[in-house]
């Protein structure tokens, strides 16, 4: 008779290896792996940044969590790796990347995202004015950049209003404002980071 030992196959990460969280939210990132014997298996990770937190649950799952501020902002790379416990020459390893969206980001999704026919208009200044307050930890150079697209902001916002329509002139009125403020707020943190 013939014998024929079962191969024992390496774990594998089944969880996505791509990611995004905007600055100053809440994340968590949940990663399980699979086993086809079902064997106890290890999950470390790289180097992580100050951020963020790393938990290995001990049953083939780990959590990453963490909240991003404003200097955050970019694309983080992980290298996550699963190994059996009594094989340790078994393992797999996945890159994971964590695209921290910072308030300039975030403003070019809202400018590529105007509604033609804007239904709510105080949602859509609200969303400014939130973005807008994201900077407060943001040094001078991502002012500069986040005042350039907010301009742009305005104006295709105004644009896709229709300026001639006087029941919108008030919505506009209050970006105008908005960006008046958004001007001496960023003059006077410019100054502080100097």
């Amino acid at each position: 008779a013939i014998n024929v030992n079962p191969i024992n196959d390496s774990p594998e990460f089944i969880s996505v290896s791509e990611v995004s969280v905007q600055q100053e939210t809440e994340f968590l990132h949940e990663i399980s792996t699979i086993d086809q014997e079902d064997d106890k298996r290890t999950i470390t990770t790289s180097e992580l940044p100050d951020w963020l937190t790393f938990e290995d649950m001990g049953d083939g799952t780990a959590k990453l969590y963490g909240t991003p501020d404003a200097k955050d902002a970019g694309d983080v790379e992980i290298t996550l790796t699963v190994t059996e416990e009594e094989a340790p020459n078994l393992s797999n390893s996945q890159t994971l990347q964590i695209k921290v969206l910072g308030a300039v980001e975030l403003l070019l999704i809202e400018l590529e995202n105007i509604p033609e026919e804007p239904k709510n208009l105080g949602s859509l200044l609200s969303k400014v004015a939130q973005l807008h307050k994201l900077l407060v930890d943001a040094d001078k150079d991502t002012h500069k950049e986040f005042q350039k697209y907010f301009h742009e902001y305005r104006n295709a916002v105004k644009s896709q209003l229709g300026i001639g329509q006087g029941k919108f002139n008030a919505f506009t009125d209050k970006l105008d404002q908005l960006e008046t403020d958004f001007e001496l707020e960023s003059k006077k943190i410019g100054r502080a980071h100097v």
